[in-house]
């Protein structure tokens, strides 16, 4: 008989580790690793030392776990597999788990992340409503009147910068020109969204944006309407157009002495006392003013309704998904409602040629209309076509 496996305890741990066996499981294997021939459970027992009663178990449940296998009926004898198969497979194994578990690991690890950055985002964000009163500056400072801004571009430029630069706070308060006036649309809707979303996620700035009811879906899309903090409130109710920052800053668009209408020309006010005197008329207009949610509600049924209806009319069904994309942005360029049609309805990119077309049979049929000198087209209002559609 060949001997037993006392003077083997090294190897009987590394056969624990690698193979996950217990301590008589590794016992049997390195038993069977030690005999040049299959053994019955009686030369299994006398060599690796475990009693007789325990062997036929562990033998069926390392035959369970693949390790060793029944050679004869009877009697009865076993062997064990290849050993380097064995200790490939349980590596495969293994590495297979931790992946699992690391993976697992990483996906808890973010979602804690992602709830402590919420928690200290929302702390932050009540620490700044507290400080707030204690922020600014004092009532004795000198009024500071800026140079005249002069232009639409300048304005928005200005307007940006005030954006970067404030610390906790940017009201501001708009309404569209008439459309013949218009010459920019940055006055009304952001050019660039990127800034907004800085001051708002990063910086944690106080955004609020307060804008004419008849300037949506016209003006802004209903879908482009949600991008900001905004509310909306009927166009007789604003009178002036400006932007506070900080509580201290006061940016007001001038209107013509003369007609009445805003023009490009802006003067910028660096006074605590004047720009609470506007916080106070903006506080006023928030509250009664309309959440966009609540604006934008049951917007998709209307223009659902709509479509269907300029369907019937004999509409193709490019100039139906172009009216559409104008409602769901707003007033755009030829380049922008294709950029929408592209990314927005999931349908193929019409060309320039077939988009231009379409927005001419719109615009021919008062459905749409184009600016006299900006390549831009306004939609016209879903519930005001609805209206004269069923008369």
């Amino acid at each position: 008989m060949s001997r037993d496996i006392s003077g083997f305890s090294e190897i009987i741990d590394k056969l624990k580790i690698t193979l996950n066996l217990n301590q008589y499981e590794a016992k049997v294997i390195l038993a069977l690793i030690l005999s040049p021939h299959p053994q019955t459970a009686k030369e299994i027992s006398q060599r690796s030392t475990v009693p007789i009663q325990r062997v036929y178990d562990i033998l069926e449940e390392l035959k369970r776990k693949g390790l060793v296998v029944q050679t004869i009926k009877f009697p009865k004898t076993y062997t064990v597999k290849n050993l380097e198969s064995l200790l490939k497979k349980r590596f495969i194994e293994e590495r297979m788990w931790l992946n699992k578990w690391a993976h697992e690991e990483i996906k808890r690890i973010e979602e804690e992340k992602r709830k402590r950055l919420n928690h200290l985002k929302r702390e932050s964000f009540a620490l700044l409503e507290v400080m707030k009163t204690l922020h600014r500056r004092p009532k004795t400072e000198p009024t500071k009147i800026a140079v005249q801004i002069e232009g639409w571009d300048n304005i928005q430029e200005l307007l940006i910068e005030l954006l970067k630069e404030a610390d906790y706070s940017f009201w501001g308060v708009s309404r569209p020109p008439d459309w013949r006036d218009l010459t920019t649309l940055g006055i009304i809707q952001p050019r660039s969204l990127s800034e907004w979303y800085e001051a708002i996620d990063v910086k944690g700035v106080d955004v609020r944006w307060l804008t004419s009811l008849s300037a949506i879906p016209s003006y802004i899309g209903y879908t482009r309407a949600t991008y900001l903090p905004r509310r909306f409130i009927e166009d007789d109710k604003i009178s002036e157009k400006y932007v506070i920052v900080d509580g201290s800053k006061v940016l007001v668009n001038l209107r013509d002495p003369e007609t009445g209408i805003h023009s490009a020309t802006a003067i910028l006010i660096e006074s605590v006392s004047i720009a609470r005197i506007f916080e106070q008329h903006f506080e006023t207009l928030w509250r009664e003013a309309k959440p966009t949610e609540t604006v934008v509600l049951g917007f998709e049924e209307i223009v659902e309704t709509v479509c269907s209806k300029l369907r019937e009319y004999a509409f193709t069904d490019l100039e139906i998904r172009v009216y559409r994309s104008l409602l769901r942005t707003g007033a755009s360029s030829v380049k922008d409602i294709r950029v929408d049609l592209k990314w927005a309805d999931k349908k193929d990119t019409p060309s320039l040629k077939a988009l231009r077309k379409a927005l001419n049979g719109l615009k021919r049929r008062g459905v749409i209309e184009k600016h006299p000198t900006l390549d831009l087209y306004l939609p016209s209002n879903p519930k005001t076509l609805l209206q004269t559609i069923y008369r």
